[in-house]
């Protein structure tokens, strides 16, 4: 959590500090930039608490709050409300996928002969197509 946040924080400054020039000198930030500014000017607290979700905008989004000129200090205390807000849904998502596992395996317990019986067919059943496209291939 830490390192995201003082990782969110390096962005930004960067953003803030030399934005414009790599804007100017990275095309493909251009345009994520771009997008990125449209959805910031409209909702500008949503896009810093969402950033860490947002796979694909996930640096170029506190850089580019770093070129809007964001207020730093309002930045940093809803960073680190964000932060708190990853770690808890992360974690929670852990816990509920984790008991959901132990259900599944403790269901499936009585029947662990004859889970094993499957795999072992499975298995030998790709070995040998494996073994068939390896001959086939060779061949021509």
């Amino acid at each position: 959590m830490l390192g995201s946040f003082i990782g969110d924080q390096f962005y930004y400054q960067l953003g803030r500090r030399y934005g414009q020039k790599l804007l100017q000198n990275k095309p493909e930030f251009a345009e994520k930039f771009i997008k990125a500014s449209r959805f910031i000017d409209r909702f500008p607290v949503l896009t810093i608490l969402l950033m860490r979700f947002a796979w694909g905008f996930r640096t170029v989004l506190p850089i580019a709050v770093g070129v809007k000129a964001y207020p730093v200090w309002k930045y940093m205390l809803i960073n680190v409300a964000a932060c708190f807000i990853w770690a808890w849904v992360v974690v929670a998502a852990g816990i509920k996928i984790t008991h959901g596992l132990h259900v599944f395996w403790r269901a499936m317990l009585p029947y662990d002969e004859e889970i094993y019986t499957v795999i072992v067919v499975v298995a030998c059943i790709v070995v040998c197509r494996l073994v068939y496209v390896a001959v086939k291939n060779k061949k021509k």
